[in-house]
């Protein structure tokens, strides 16, 4: 059976009247391509926005359309390349919920397929969803008899071995993907930048993060490098 790579059928590219847009949904050769379909959507929903009877969206529009003003002048700094570029296919979505295993401890499937996309190198070498949690390096203490007649202290303890274990996970599969595919690691260790301006997108109308977004542009354009990565910043009161 012969596979053909076809349109991006990510979530962005068919949510509501998204699927009506007349914009190119790849295959994608560059970056560059497809990162202007990004902003393509950004800026219809900035103009959606501006057509509203509600001063609040008015406000909206005009704080993500701030932002798409700089984004438009990040993307030359970052996407410049017209070289063709490796892509693969990716989900967006490895979560546990999403992971089949077999009573063996076997992984028998992955599900959750409908929305992927061929993407380029530098987004699609992430962490696996299920593993992208806080790091958590306290060993939980066993709890005693009366906390494990307590079904709040249950779950709680619950939660903190899991979050330790996946913490542990975590460290193992970076460093598996290091001596698997160096490649892999590298991208993902060095593309965070890149990563974020998907970010920055993806949260442009949300008015608790547009702050964050066009002060970690604005380090990005005068050459300084920020503090923290914008998906640190975002997650900082999680």
């Amino acid at each position: 059976m012969d596979f053909v790579v076809g349109e991006a059928i990510q979530g962005e590219f068919v949510r509501g009247d998204h699927i009506q847009l007349d914009l190119h949904r790849g295959p994608y050769r560059t970056s560059s391509a497809y990162m202007s379909a990004q902003l393509s959507i950004l800026l219809h929903d900035i103009a959606t926005l501006s057509l509203s009877f509600d001063p609040r969206d008015h406000k909206q529009a005009e704080e993500m359309h701030i932002i798409h003003t700089k984004l438009l002048a990040v993307l030359p700094l970052l996407f410049s390349s017209t070289d063709a570029e490796t892509t693969c296919i990716y989900h967006d979505d490895l979560s546990l919920s999403n992971i089949l295993v077999s009573s063996s401890g076997e992984i028998s499937g992955i599900v959750d397929w409908e929305v992927i996309i061929a993407a380029p190198a530098w987004e699609a070498f992430q962490i696996p969803s299920f593993l992208d949690i806080c790091p958590e390096d306290r060993i939980a203490d066993a709890l005693s008899p009366s906390e494990l007649e307590d079904e709040e202290a249950v779950q709680d303890h619950y939660n903190l071995v899991q979050d330790y274990e996946i913490t542990q996970l975590r460290a193992f599969f970076l460093e598996e993907m290091g001596r698997e595919n160096p490649w892999w690691l590298e991208t993902y260790e060095q593309e965070s930048t890149r990563r974020d301006v998907l970010v920055a997108i993806a949260n442009a109308g949300n008015d608790m993060y547009q702050n964050r977004i066009k002060g970690w542009l604005d380090s990005l354009l005068e050459g300084r490098i920020p503090r923290m990565t914008l998906s640190q910043s975002l997650n900082e009161d999680d």
